[in-house]
């Protein structure tokens, strides 16, 4: 169809100097372009994009408890910081940035977003979140969320439970079958965290975490006693007893004794928004405001949904395996291999190698990732409110949502199209499942169980295909389902 180039030239230059760029999906010819204020062709380069006061600036960082920036990388890759989560869990910082949206026919979708306040625009929902106050910035896990007991030399307490955000770690999922808590008592020499162990019986258990509840390390005598977290990738089933002798494999010395059977984690959304809750305040799960707000820069940005083509498949072609069989944060080298603006892929084979977006890695693959802040029911979708007033719950408290127009689909598929609608218009749920893997959406959805309150999961895991990527939704589970495939990211807004 031939374009009206009328005016192009100026105002093409005119995005450059406001920095609004905007994206139209015709649905109807299943074609993407990105377009100016004006609704006119664009074609910033990757280059622009990393110069743009959005894009551009959204760069890994080492967040304190309190949610100030501890540091900046050299880049956006996050050169230079301490990845490990010794100086605090490392993060993308996102800046505050106004949006527009706009249905100029049938199946014609336009989004726009703008750095500045701008006639027509209004900020993100994302910017808002978890108290109503409007904020800068906004911050999203690096990484798929794993566990650490932040505490010590002292009695238990679950509130000392939390969620991190590092390199080189399990994702903390599963339906106790991926990670364990074992009580210890005749403690010999003190061991590290990661280290492997082992009893006379099991080998191959690596150290989550550990908790000196009593006595000391060395002491030897049945009040000497310690809470040691394990995993045993690839395994459902710990396989330790009580009364048996715990080996260091890495120090090649003894830890000391089991004294009672493991107790495995149930890691439902429930828990993980308490573990991510525990923090601090401001602390909590990717809500579906920031995952909305990330999926439309992607969009944006590519002018196009293939997520997989346009970055990389993900962590997505393993066999299913038992127990955790995904990968560790940080797998194949990615957070060094991906481009100096946080986007690219681990080392390893497409397929099962991670990838990053803007510095955020396994945006899909390796784990399915819960999205807080919404609940599908029979009559309608129910969105946490826009205004930031809600409080995060399952299912979300009456006051504290927004129901849709739309009532749920309830049939699976490939997404072709979207709901359209003043609540829905920046989430891109969709309202057909009559795609493919290579047409408009690409990507998969799991929709509504008729006769449930669904919780929202994204991304897929390491054995989804084709059928994964950064719009893979399942809206089919509910609150209190866990899974070895499914965990969380963290998220700070305050």
């Amino acid at each position: 169809m031939p374009v009206n180039v009328t005016m192009i030239t100026e105002e093409n230059k005119n995005w450059e100097i406001t920095g609004i760029v905007g994206v139209e999906w015709n649905q109807s010819l299943d074609r993407w372009r990105r377009i100016d204020e004006y609704g006119n062709i664009i074609r910033p380069t990757t280059s622009d994009f990393d110069r743009h006061p959005v894009w551009g600036m959204m760069r890994r960082c080492t967040l304190s408890v309190a949610g100030t920036v501890n540091h900046y990388g050299a880049n956006s890759r996050g050169d230079g910081l301490d990845l490990t989560g010794d100086d605090g869990r490392v993060m993308v910082e996102i800046s505050k940035f106004y949006v527009k949206f706009q249905r100029p026919s049938a199946n014609v979708y336009r989004w726009w977003i703008s750095p500045s306040a701008r006639p027509g625009f209004e900020v993100h929902p994302a910017f808002v979140q978890r108290g109503g106050a409007e904020r800068d910035h906004i911050y999203v896990g690096t990484y798929d969320a794993d566990f650490e007991y932040d505490g010590a030399d002292a009695a238990y307490n679950a509130a000392n439970e939390k969620l991190h955000s590092r390199t080189g770690k399990q994702p903390y999922t599963g339906n106790s079958d991926c990670i364990w808590s074992i009580p210890v008592d005749d403690l010999a020499n003190e061991p590290n965290i990661g280290d492997e162990v082992s009893t006379p019986t099991e080998g191959g258990f690596f150290i989550v975490d550990y908790l000196k509840t009593a006595g000391a390390w060395g002491g030897g005598g049945a009040g000497d006693t310690a809470i040691i977290w394990l995993r045993k990738p690839g395994d459902t089933t710990c396989g330790m007893a009580g009364a048996e002798v715990l080996t260091n494999d890495t120090q090649v010395n003894t830890i000391g004794n089991t004294t009672a059977g493991p107790t495995g984690r149930s890691v439902t959304i429930a828990h993980s928004r308490t573990l991510a809750g525990n923090i601090g305040a401001g602390w909590g799960l990717f809500n579906i405001w920031s995952y909305s707000a990330v999926r439309l820069l992607f969009y944006i940005e590519f002018a196009g949904a293939d997520s997989q083509t346009l970055v990389g498949k993900g962590i997505v072609d393993k066999a299913s395996g038992t127990g955790f069989a995904g990968e560790l944060n940080g797998h194949d080298s990615i957070d060094t291999n991906i481009g100096v603006n946080g986007t690219g892929t681990g080392t390893g084979t497409d397929g099962l190698t991670p990838i990053a977006y803007r510095g955020i890695e396994n945006l899909w693959g390796n784990i399915w990732q819960f999205i807080d802040g919404y609940n599908a029911l029979d009559a309608a979708y129910r969105i946490i409110n826009r205004d930031g007033s809600g409080t995060f719950a399952d299912p979300i408290a009456g006051g504290d949502y927004e129901s849709s127009l739309a009532i749920p689909i309830t049939s699976d598929g490939y997404q072709s199209n979207i709901e359209w609608e003043d609540l829905l218009a920046l989430l891109l749920i969709p309202s057909a499942v009559a795609g493919s893997s290579a047409s408009y959406l690409y990507d998969y959805f799991y929709a509504h169980d008729a006769g449930e309150t669904n919780i929202l999961q994204a991304g897929g895991y390491w054995l989804n295909g084709v059928t994964a990527g950064i719009g893979f939704l399942a809206s089919s589970d509910v609150a209190s389902y866990s899974c070895r495939i499914l965990g969380g990211r963290l998220e700070f807004i305050g």
